[in-house]
């Protein structure tokens, strides 16, 4: 009986220390929970987004030129993917499928200006005659920004544009004419923003792609051959004497002289890039980033990158480009890992003043 009295004994005794452990536990926790919510925290928390967007903001800070080409770098390091020859040595008839092609409406406006050239039944003489309506006013370097129908209005209206905005549309009047246009870029910076927006038009009687710089008004050809965008860089390099430059008929041309285009782009040669896709319109008409682009278009590219409906880089990969694609690739993983910091500093936030406020309730 003793015996089992002790037992007894014994087993309320543990039964009352393991209450005060989990009490203790539990006390543990709920300080600990009171500390993750405190109001030090709270404070420590917003110090810290608004230190990691103060990186971003400082990163996108206008670079030498005093525009947004440092914000650009911030875009296009995002949009950077890995690339191989084959994403530039594809025809129409083998597009990688990957590649988004448009297939949307193709808008009144857009329609207009094509079929007031229809009965020119060569694809090479109406793609010119096309773009040379095109820059009739102009151009004159003045950024446009918006969307293709609104880009097409202000161009032929004022001669207002700057270069991706010719190509932006130069992609829908290809896509109306029943051709395909390829967009590409070239850069001076490391591929940020300081550079040049060219496009590419498949020609079905050339069997090929050709360079056309609707923005400075002309195309290239070697041999009585018009060239594509990397038969142009490669005669750059090689034998520039055989290039000859052919300005469009209207509108000015970009340059002092002809010297002077191909001195341009010999500076370029070593960082040329391709837009992965030619859907402009369809881009315009999905409804987030048409809502988007009517509060500002770095809103409006942000919502496309996020939604994946913005078109991708690849890169032209060359010896001469690598400590620039390394240092763009470091600059997207940092960028990458800066939004899922703030992703999971901003839950904690929410979290915080959620307990804050469920606490106040309870008392």
């Amino acid at each position: 009986m003793d015996r089992a009295a002790d037992s007894c004994a014994w087993s309320r005794s543990g039964v009352a220390d393991a209450g005060i452990l989990l009490r203790q536990r539990h006390l543990n926790i709920g300080s600990g929970i009171m500390f993750l919510a405190s109001r030090y925290t709270i404070f420590g928390l917003i110090v810290a987004m608004a230190i990691l967007a103060g990186w971003v903001v400082r990163l996108g800070m206008p670079g030498h030129l005093g525009t947004t080409e440092e914000l650009v770098r911030l875009r296009n390091a995002l949009l950077i993917e890995p690339s191989s020859p084959a994403d530039f040595n594809w025809t129409p008839r083998n597009t990688p499928r990957d590649f988004p092609l448009e297939s949307g409406a193709i808008p009144p406006a857009v329609r207009e200006l094509v079929d007031r050239y229809s009965q020119i039944d060569n694809s090479w003489n109406k793609t010119l005659a096309i773009v040379s309506d095109l820059r009739r006013n102009g151009p004159d370097g003045e950024a446009i920004q918006s969307n293709t129908v609104t880009t097409l209005s202000v161009i032929q209206e004022s001669g207002k544009g700057y270069c991706s905005d010719f190509t932006q549309v130069v992609n829908a009047l290809t896509y109306a004419s029943g051709l395909q246009a390829r967009e590409w870029g070239m850069s001076f910076d490391g591929f940020g923003g300081w550079g040049h927006a060219l496009s590419e038009v498949f020609i079905p009687e050339f069997d090929q792609w050709v360079f056309l710089d609707v923005f400075n008004g002309f195309y290239v050809t070697a041999d009585d051959r018009p060239l594509s965008v990397l038969e142009f860089r490669r005669l750059l390099l090689e034998d520039p004497a055989r290039i000859v430059i052919h300005r469009l008929d209207r509108g000015r041309f970009g340059f002092r002289s002809d010297e002077e285009a191909i001195d341009y782009f010999t500076r370029g040669r070593n960082e040329f890039y391709l837009w992965w896709g030619n859907d402009s319109l369809s881009y315009d008409q999905h409804p987030l980033i048409k809502a988007a682009g009517k509060i500002s278009r770095s809103l409006e590219q942000l919502v496309a990158t996020v939604l994946g409906w913005h078109p991708t880089i690849r890169i032209l990969d060359l010896p001469e480009n690598r400590q620039q694609q390394d240092r763009m690739n470091s600059l997207k993983w940092q960028l990458v890992g800066v939004f899922w910091t703030e992703v999971l500093l901003f839950v904690w936030l929410l979290g915080a003043l959620w307990y804050r406020r469920k606490q106040r309730k309870s008392q």
